[in-house]
């Protein structure tokens, strides 16, 4: 048998009998890990130790050294989470204990394990990732450990990265923030910043040479609200694939790490150690199964890091909600009704097979049963009734206000965004949605709802502004429509339920079109809460206001 290493995999190129025995061995152990061509068997990189172990005779030094190296990770790996679980904080320095609380404290100790390859840390949002990930490049930089940061974010939160480097490390480092046209964004890469900001987006266009920057000094790959990574067939997740061997280490942040599935959460752990934890894992028939064994190996062969506010911060307000109920009537409802039996004939007319085929119009025809619920000007122009949820959220909006309370509107759509301004015109809101193009405008909007007293509703999409900014200036919620992006709407609802807020309950008002497709789509953004939760071993009690509003909720919800 000959062992060869190539493009990240193994290649064991054999014949006859043992082919046949290898193939076996390792398919065995690897599943569709294993691939097989003429004479060939071929794994991935990240099975060396596996390999070595079932053919221990093979003499390939290279696939030895790789071998070693892994173990070294996975003795750091443990050790690193028995120090988080000790509650230990001797690699702090002093300059840092001073800014980060003690729960902080114990996270970065085990983040900056000096033979760890990579860590990740899923604390809810609001605890203070950002301070944390600073914190732990800081002190391996000042160690001699890394050189430099490479830290990709949304683009939206490029400026809030920029902003908190000089708020707790000063003028020490060279900061590059990768921006606007090809040519400009290659020259912010090839100047040798210490740290180097980069959007997602903006990877493809300067990939080769952050690369090289990155196999020449030993760099830390800082990756913000990583499920932008979740899927590894999405572009930015493959970019982030081919940047990731060469750095030395990875930090991944993110605060719903598993929005939809436990699969999620697998390409970015494999960004944090380079395919370390989940190298061997292969899916099964049974989602619930491998729910378990994702669990299983995050608390074995990860430093996954995961802390509700509830956990490191002290006086949490509780979480309220209410569901406002809004009848349809007139117009509005007779093109919901309209809508939803056309769609419920051509269901039932569908078999499984022909419906697997009109996946995108079934869709399609679900989306135009919520906009109706929420702008019904989006499907008919010519709609002159004001809505009833409009009526509805207006006369909310207006009993807050006089008790000058700071409101926070999340809508989904864009034309609702300019709706609910023209009815709200009075309080001259302030907007976030994906018009907003510079990060400076939506900087200026925040700090203005955070501390202009008259400044009393902002309206924003969860999609921009769900993530990375801090709103806890208001602590009322309005949900008017909903997302089927259940990441977002999950950053959504910690945007006033965080670190600072001063009031002992924020609350929450999901505003439901009665009867209505509303219904399920409320019911399956709980469900996925709840699911990420589980995976996840969080320890929370759920709001039981909001538990018993759902249970009172239509059973049909006007489309099953």
């Amino acid at each position: 048998m000959t062992v060869t290493l190539k493009d990240n995999t193994i290649v064991l190129s054999c014949g006859g009998g043992e082919f046949i025995r290898v193939r076996a061995t390792l398919s065995e152990a690897l599943g569709s890990n294993c691939k097989v061509e003429r004479g060939k068997v071929i794994v991935p990189i990240t099975c060396a130790y596996v390999v070595l172990d079932k053919f221990p005779d093979i003499d390939c030094e290279e696939l030895k050294r790789y071998r070693d190296a892994e173990e070294v990770h996975r003795r750091a790996v443990n050790e690193a989470n028995e120090e988080f679980k000790d509650l230990r904080t001797d690699r702090i320095p002093a300059n840092w204990s001073d800014i980060l609380d003690i729960a902080q404290q114990y996270a970065v100790n085990a983040i900056i394990h000096p033979n760890l390859r990579g860590a990740c840390l899923f604390d809810e949002q609001g605890t203070g990732k950002t301070v944390m990930a600073l914190s732990a490049f800081d002190i391996l930089h000042s160690s001699k450990i890394v050189e430099q940061a490479i830290i990709v974010s949304p683009k939206s939160m490029l400026g809030g990265w920029d902003k908190d480097i000089r708020k707790f490390t000063g003028d020490k480092y060279s900061i590059g923030i990768v921006e606007g046209n090809t040519e400009q964004k290659r020259r912010v890469v090839e100047h040798k910043n210490i740290i180097t900001i980069v959007n997602y987006e903006g990877i493809a266009s300067v990939l080769v040479p952050l690369k090289a920057s990155a196999r020449q000094l030993r760099t830390m790959l800082i990756v913000d609200e990583s499920y932008y990574a979740k899927n590894p067939a999405t572009l930015r997740a493959e970019l982030l694939s081919e940047l990731r061997p060469h750095c030395l280490t990875c930090l991944v942040l993110c605060g719903t790490p598993a929005p939809r599935s436990p699969y999620d959460i697998i390409s970015q752990v494999d960004l944090a150690d380079n395919h370390f934890a989940f190298g061997t894992f292969t899916k099964s028939t049974s989602e619930d199964n491998d729910r378990e064994r994702v669990a299983e190996i995050l608390r074995t062969r990860a430093l996954a890091i995961r802390r509700l506010k509830q956990d490191v911060i002290a006086d949490v307000p509780e979480k309220n909600f209410q569901i406002i109920r809004v009848p349809l009537v007139g117009r509005q409802r007779y093109m919901y009704e309209k809508a939803r039996d056309e769609f419920i004939v051509e269901l039932r007319s569908l078999d499984n097979r022909t419906f697997k085929k009109h996946l995108a119009t079934y869709f399609q025809k679900r989306t135009t049963l919520l906009e109706i619920c929420a702008v019904p000007r989006m499907v008919d122009p010519l709609f002159a009734d004001e809505s009833a949820k409009l009526q509805k959220l207006v006369e909310l909006v207006n009993s807050l206000a006089i008790e000058h309370r700071k409101v926070l509107i999340w809508t989904c759509y864009r034309d609702s965004v300019s709706e609910i301004a023209e009815a709200l015109s009075q309080y001259q809101p302030l907007i976030i949605d994906g018009s907003i193009t510079s990060g400076n405008q939506r900087a200026e909007s925040v700090e203005r709802f955070q501390s202009d007293p008259n400044a009393l509703v902002m309206i924003a999409n969860p999609a921009a502004a769900g993530a990375g900014i801090t709103l806890h200036a208001s602590y009322d919620a309005i949900y008017y429509s909903y997302t089927n992006q259940a990441a977002h709407y999950l950053q959504s609802l910690d945007r006033i339920h965080r670190r600072g807020q001063k009031a002992k309950t924020v609350n929450y008002y999901m505003m439901i079109c009665e009867g209505t497709i509303e219904e399920h789509e409320v019911r399956r953004l709980r469900q996925r809460e709840m699911s990420q939760h589980d995976l996840l071993g969080d320890i929370v009690e759920w709001p039981e206001s909001l538990d018993k509003a759902l249970a009172e909720l239509s059973n049909d919800g006007g489309l099953l």
